[in-house]
């Protein structure tokens, strides 16, 4: 396989943004825990085969779990790789994989999705991209409460409760071209720098990735649409998606004697356990 073929779609895959026969682009972020990532993408074929898949992992070792990886690319499943020498955010493997895929997705419609998050019913998907439209071309969730940074005088920025986050969230992706918001629907570096600039304290490890294109929405007139909340560390489950919020991060940052990671571990095979379950039904009645 070339290089190239890693980055570019195969010629005459796709008909255009519109004119895709797929009608939304799945993004999954990926690095470590390929089990996780092959249950995620199973469940997303077996729910509907008109969704296409993009996978970006952003630093998975060992040949075996490469090789794993790789075996999910199909007809309508693409594998891509970032390789950095470290990453100063915690979030910032995941915005750099959603960045990637949002520039090679060639649907209209891109749903951000995380490899720790399963699919609890077979038209969750559908559910989200019809909350999109004229006037909402961005629909998820909301992120977790939590202060983002000191402004100058002080004060904390807590401007979480409008703010959409990574996870199972839809993207108008013509849409927001319209309004000017053409790449980088998760990183807008453009806004970190501004916000330097005008004096607020920016540092490293402090800001995360996805407050600055939300106010990269809100400075374009088009807010999110927020259809739920979900919370960091937490096993959030509902009529959507089962997601242990943050195993990655946990999986990177967290000794495996820390409680938190430990409570994560068994958040995860509980529901990897339920998530086989429902495979075995999807599968089984297509």
């Amino acid at each position: 396989m070339e290089d190239s073929d890693l980055i570019r779609p195969r010629p005459g895959r796709w008909r255009g943004c519109s004119g895709s026969r797929y009608k939304a682009t799945v993004v999954i972020p990926t690095i470590g825990a390929v089990s996780l990532t092959q249950v995620c993408v199973r469940l997303i074929r077996a729910a509907d085969p008109d969704l296409y898949i993009i996978i970006v992992d952003t630093g998975t070792q060992g040949e075996e779990a490469l090789a794993a990886l790789e075996s999910l690319r199909d007809e309508r499943t693409e594998v891509h790789y970032i390789r950095a020498h470290g990453w100063p955010h915690a979030s910032q493997p995941v915005a750099a994989a959603m960045d990637l895929g949002q520039a090679l997705t060639r649907t209209r419609h891109m749903v951000a999705m995380h490899n720790d998050a399963f699919l609890t019913g077979r038209g969750a998907i559908d559910e989200l991209l019809a909350h999109l439209g004229e006037d909402t071309p961005v629909a998820g969730y909301q992120i977790t409460e939590r202060p983002h940074w000191r402004f100058p005088d002080g004060s904390v920025c807590e401007d979480w409760r409008w703010m959409i986050g990574h996870t199972f969230a839809a993207f108008d992706l013509e849409r927001l071209r319209e309004v000017e918001i053409e790449r980088g629907v998760v990183i807008r570096w453009d806004l970190v720098c501004g916000a330097a600039r005008e004096g607020w304290p920016i540092e490293t490890n402090i800001v995360d990735t996805e407050v600055f294109i939300n106010y990269a929405f809100r400075r374009a007139g088009c807010p999110p649409k927020l259809i739920g909340t979900e919370r960091n560390y937490k096993r959030n489950k509902n009529e959507h998606f089962d997601h242990v919020r943050s195993y990655p991060s946990a999986q990177l940052y967290c000794a495996k004697r820390e409680p938190i990671r430990q409570q994560q571990e068994r958040w995860l095979k509980q529901a990897m356990r339920e998530a086989r379950e429902r495979l075995s039904l999807w599968e089984s009645s297509p």
